[in-house]
């Protein structure tokens, strides 16, 4: 079977997501790839009504990306709170990653079939794919792993992609209002 993959390159990282440089681009993007598909599962899922009109369970949004931010801040950043995170803080980040999801979905939706695929994460960092673009960037490939909705038309993927992103989108926008 042939491998396949896609990139995702998110320009003008520093300066949109410049709460998130402190964090190794690599392990951030391991660990919002885990979240992601869980939500693209999710949504691909209830869009294409998979599982016959009984809704599938709504994932923990961000739980892996989060947990890793914690966890990193106390394991590498020593202040008289032992790195924890205030709540100020904690939302700028959480308001930040939620456009990031937006920005990398948008990315991986270039891919023919993206939804219908797990995404496995292959590797992350700073550097440019696109040319002529100063701002290096955050470049993520992934691996699109097993299909997940059995096979399913190019043209209707093509047909339902722009349903699917305004999906993920709402329910971004949920998890955004709801903390």
């Amino acid at each position: 079977m042939e491998r396949k993959f896609a990139t995702a390159c998110i320009v003008d990282y520093a300066e949109h997501y410049y709460q998130l440089t402190d964090y190794p681009p690599h392990e951030l993007m391991r660990e919002l790839t885990a979240d992601v598909n869980k939500l693209v599962n999710y949504v691909a899922a209830y869009v294409l009504n998979v599982n016959n009109d009984a809704p599938p369970e709504i994932p923990t949004f961000m739980e892996n990306t989060l947990s890793y931010i914690v966890n990193f801040r106390a394991a590498n950043f020593s202040s008289d709170n032992g790195g924890v995170i205030d709540m100020k803080a904690m939302l700028m980040i959480k308001a930040q990653l939620n456009q990031l999801v937006i920005d990398y979905i948008n990315q991986l939706a270039d891919t023919p079939m993206w939804f219908n695929h797990d995404l496995k994460f292959v590797q992350a960092g700073y550097g440019n794919s696109l040319p002529g673009v100063p701002d290096p960037g955050v470049t993520v490939m992934v691996e699109l792993g097993e299909k997940k909705l059995g096979e399913i038309d190019y043209g209707l993927s093509h047909q339902i992609t722009p349903q699917l992103l305004t999906a993920i989108e709402m329910m971004v926008m949920r998890y955004e209002t709801s903390s």
